[in-house]
């Protein structure tokens, strides 16, 4: 046949036969989107999305598998002077110095939704040793089973120990962080209820130094603590937090030691208890309270250590005390983090350059007290009054002004000291 029609040949009508039925298998548009959102539903999809998130973060679509990396720069400048009473007290001057306060890397993350891990170091210490953070791994989020965590990490103990220092209000923690147990290797069980208006956290650590190493009788210790936010607005913005911790402890060795600076790192020791013997154990126990009011913030910590000892020496008794008060000049109020009960630094709602906006601006005031004479040991009496200024150019960025006045009453002389600090942090 010839023409303008084509020959359709039987091959012909077979091929567009087999085309035809090919086009109508094929999903449509919106059946393919149907079938990636059941995929990511039932957690087999496997790819990772990068995004910024206050630090890199890989994540897969299901969530199932999360990886954040971080790190953080802390530079210090000091300044002191201490009058000749607390030169001779503390054994020689405030000298003015720069310090990199810290200098970390870390790496954590979820593997298949449940498994959680953290590997934290620091490589900057002013006796140039490097040191681990934290080191851990753990389950987490399990229906109708408490949170564990193996490793090195926190004991649970305190408001302002928990956060991290990238968070903490001023420069150092208070007096009163010489008595609270801070990082050490062991094994906890923690959970939220209550709607994630309360927490409780137990553990059983062994005390080691800063690389998680400890060969010794004794230093062992059992750590617990609870939270409830009895009054709380859903945004967290408006709350009233309530906390208590308990721990009790053999030291290593039967030996105790506490010393104190004033709320500055480059600073000397101004509190020394020297070395306590024969120590058969150690009570310590500790209350918190917070109050959020939108860009207001107030917060207190109380902290007491009751130490027993054997060989006809006298039990001894220390404690110590903060009070401290926030106001955010440009309105941004200080994030509460429910799940770890602890309350950080605010979040800048314009940043520097990218928002046109002048970041976060924060004022503080603190003052604190530590107690360090009891049972024939003097290890002396410090007060603390320290202002804060604070600067949040954005989410990873801070520049901190702390000024401090130090009242020492501890033989031989007593003394007075005047300290300025100022830091600038970069931290993701």
């Amino acid at each position: 046949m010839t023409g303008r029609f084509p020959v359709l040949s039987l091959p012909t009508l077979l091929a567009l036969a087999a085309t035809a039925a090919a086009q109508d298998a094929a999903p449509t548009l919106e059946e393919r989107v149907k079938a990636l959102e059941q995929q990511q539903k039932s957690g087999s999809g496997t790819a990772l999305n990068v995004l910024w998130k206050d630090g890199l973060r890989l994540e897969s679509a299901d969530k199932s598998f999360e990886l954040k990396i971080g790190g953080r720069m802390q530079l210090d400048a000091f300044f002191g002077d201490a009058d000749d009473d607390a030169v001779s007290t503390i054994g020689g001057p405030l000298e003015d110095g720069t310090q990199l306060r810290r200098a970390r890397l870390a790496i954590g993350g979820k593997v298949q939704r449940h498994f959680d891990f953290k590997w934290e170091y620091d490589f900057s210490d002013k006796d140039s040793k490097a040191k681990v953070a934290d080191v851990y791994a753990g389950i987490v989020d399990v229906d109708g089973v408490p949170n564990l965590r193996l490793g090195h990490f926190k004991e649970p103990f305190g408001l302002e120990a928990l956060v991290t220092a990238n968070e903490t209000t001023f420069m150092e923690r208070a007096l009163p962080a010489a008595l609270a147990p801070f990082r050490n290797t062991g094994l906890q069980l923690s959970e939220s209820f209550g709607n994630d208006r309360a927490t409780w956290a137990v553990g059983l650590f062994r005390e080691t130094n800063d690389n998680s190493f400890m060969q010794s009788d004794g230093a062992w210790a059992g750590t617990a603590r609870i939270t409830h936010l009895p009054w709380a607005t859903e945004k967290l913005d408006h709350l009233v937090h309530l906390g208590l911790a308990a721990s009790r402890r053999a030291p290593p060795a039967d030996e105790l030691q506490y010393k104190s600076k004033p709320e500055a790192n480059l600073a000397l020791d101004f509190l020394d208890t020297t070395k306590l013997t024969d120590v058969d154990s150690v009570t310590l126990l500790g209350a918190e309270l917070a109050v959020l009011l939108d860009r207001f913030s107030l917060q207190g910590e109380w902290v007491r250590s009751e130490v027993a000892r054997g060989a006809g020496n006298d039990d001894a008794t220390f404690s110590g005390w903060y009070a401290q008060a926030a106001w955010t000049l440009t309105g941004e109020p200080r994030r509460y983090r429910a799940a770890e009960a602890t309350l950080g630094t605010p979040k800048p709602a314009k940043s520097l350059f990218q928002d046109g906006g002048c970041g976060a601006w924060e004022v503080a005031a603190r003052v604190s007290s530590l107690d360090l004479d009891d049972g024939g040991v003097t290890g002396g009496e410090l007060s603390d009054c320290t202002l804060a200024l604070n600067w949040y150019p954005s989410t990873f960025t801070r520049v901190m002004l702390n000024l401090i006045r130090a009242d020492l009453d501890r033989a031989p002389d007593d003394g007075k000291a005047s300290i300025v600090e100022m830091r600038f942090q970069f931290a993701f």
